[in-house]
């Protein structure tokens, strides 16, 4: 038993030497350095660790006078030769409280004995944007062949804002010219015009010729109509007649109503007729032929008459 306690003991104690002296690197970075309250900081912290490194807790010095709008993290590994290489990157886009100069940093990951950290950087922050070139301090990006990434130090950006602005004034421009050149165009410019399409206009028939072609029409299917049909149509061209005339309403009264509201015309020798006609609508056994030809004979020489 005590050569297997003399071998947990030595791994043990390699194990803990190991992670004491275990190779860590930190790397900050926050670009540009010079912006505006509105222009957006890209700051990034690389750890880079030969051993399996998990991270708890990054704080980060003069954090208090940026907002926070968004942060990523990522992490690869990489084993060659039995050698394994191990990178965590935090990325966070910030923006200025205040106008001002401020330091953003250091950075510290861990606590005691196995703590990295990185120096802070000054940010100096004025009132208006600022375009200022993507310049890092201490980010060495990997080789395309690695990762897949170019280097992109050097190129300009533009602000944001500043592009919001200038899309802007570029629509406003557009807008001007157009609606000045539609201007000179309809002014000057004779646009010829097209000649103009006369549609025939058909007669408008007259309500009393409606009523008399309607009265026809019934007296053509005198004999092949139901008694209730013939009646209920009969009524109804009384009704618009008595309308064409002026009597007001006179299309949607009952009898009775119409009776009370225009009692001299319902006494009439028209209205008698109207009466009887609405009355054979819902009793229709008094009914006869020769009513029928008196009734529409007697409305047609008044529809002629009117």
């Amino acid at each position: 038993m005590k050569p297997l306690r003399y071998i947990i003991a030595v791994s043990v104690t390699m194990f803990m030497v190991s992670s004491v002296f275990a190779e860590r690197s930190l790397e900050f970075e926050a670009t540009p350095q010079n912006v505006g309250l509105y222009d957006m900081i890209d700051a990034r912290i690389l750890l880079s660790s030969d051993e399996n490194t998990s991270v708890n807790a990054v704080s980060i010095g003069g954090i208090d006078n940026f907002s926070v709008i968004s942060q990523g993290k990522s992490t690869s590994v990489q084993i060659i030769n039995g050698d394994m290489q191990q990178k965590t990157e935090f990325q966070l886009k910030l923006q200025a409280k205040k106008q001002g100069d401020f330091v953003l940093g250091p950075v510290i990951i861990g606590e005691g004995t196995g703590a990295v950290s990185a120096s802070g950087v000054t940010i100096h922050v004025t009132d208006i944007p600022v375009a200022m070139s993507s310049t890092t301090s201490t980010w060495q990006p990997q080789s395309e062949d690695d990762s897949g990434m170019k280097d992109i130090h050097g190129v300009q950006s533009i602000p944001a804002s500043s592009f919001s602005w200038m899309m802007f004034w570029y629509g406003v421009g557009l807008l001007v010219f157009f609606t000045f050149f539609f201007w000179i165009l309809k002014r000057y410019v004779v646009m010829p015009e097209k000649p103009r399409e006369v549609l025939p206009v058909e007669p408008r028939k007259d309500a009393r010729a409606m009523l008399l072609e309607a009265v026809t029409r019934l007296k053509k299917k005198l004999g092949t109509l139901e008694k209730e049909v013939f009646y209920a149509e009969m009524t109804a061209i009384y009704r618009q007649y008595f309308v064409l005339q002026g009597f007001q309403g006179a299309d949607t009264m009952t009898q009775e109503e119409f009776s009370k509201k225009y009692t001299k015309l319902s006494n009439g020798k028209l209205g008698q007729n109207y009466k009887t006609a609405y009355f054979m609508e819902f009793s229709p056994e008094a009914d006869t032929e020769e009513l029928r030809k008196r009734l529409i004979s007697e409305l047609t020489e008044e529809l002629w008459r009117y």
